[in-house]
């Protein structure tokens, strides 16, 4: 027996099966999948334990975000001047950048020249752009 000959037998009918196996598409493949696995993994054929965990938890998961939105702050505000110092505070000394000044600069400014620097900052931050660019020495 060849090759051909084996590959008739195996494709002969067997008693009272069908012939011919029903293709799906892959959506309707896909389709039955996932109604299948919805069916198994429903709430509803949980152990009466796990669905018992699973109301703890969700309600510690609800106190728990309720936590965070009542703890956390606004953070769209504007910046402080102990923001701005601190941020300075942290930067070493550098050259000068295209303002012409130093760091050391502004870290030994008076406070009347950190307010307007965080006036500047805090004008630009709450309308979302940034100031044109001039020349600074000019």
């Amino acid at each position: 027996m060849n090759a051909k000959d084996i590959w008739k037998e195996i494709k002969k009918p067997i008693k009272g099966h069908p012939t011919a196996v029903k293709t799906l598409l892959p959506n309707e493949e896909a389709n039955n999948l996932a109604r299948h696995f919805a069916t198994r993994a429903a709430h509803d054929t949980f152990p009466e334990d796990v669905k018992h965990s699973l109301k703890q938890l969700q309600g510690q998961r609800r106190q728990s975000v309720l936590q965070i939105k009542l703890a956390s702050t606004d953070t769209d505000v504007p910046f402080s001047i102990n923001e701005i110092e601190a941020v300075l505070r942290k930067k070493k000394d550098s050259a000068p950048g295209e303002d012409t000044f130093t760091l050391s600069f502004y870290t030994n400014a008076p406070p009347s020249f950190k307010k307007r620097i965080l006036d500047f900052i805090n004008k630009s931050w709450t309308q979302g752009r940034l100031p044109v660019q001039r020349s600074w020495s000019a």
